[in-house]
């Protein structure tokens, strides 16, 4: 059995994992998440044309008003979650003792 050093594998220069994402991606949490939630909006905003299209009988294909109110519940139900998971992330946060 060999067994490496501890030496042998390289130091992280950032005692917190990912702090330097936002320098090496160029992307901001606050950006990805005002994104996604501008995309949310154009989805819902997509839903209810063709919500007022399906009610005037202005309709072509029903799988792609099905299909856009899909992703539209979905896309909320994503944004719901991460923010679920964020506030649990802040309040477990602010339970430390430090």
């Amino acid at each position: 059995m060999n067994i490496a050093s501890v030496s042998s594998y390289p130091l992280q220069t950032s005692s917190v994992p990912g702090a330097g994402a936002k320098e090496a991606s160029g992307l901001s949490f606050k950006s990805i998440f005002g994104d996604a939630l501008s995309e949310l909006n154009a989805a819902n905003a997509q839903k209810e044309q063709d919500t007022i299209a399906l009610a005037t009988g202005n309709v072509d294909d029903i799988a792609a008003i099905s299909a856009n109110s899909l992703k539209a519940e979905t896309m909320t139900q994503l944004l719901v979650q991460v923010r679920n998971s964020l506030l649990d992330s802040y309040q477990e946060i602010m339970r430390l003792n430090v």
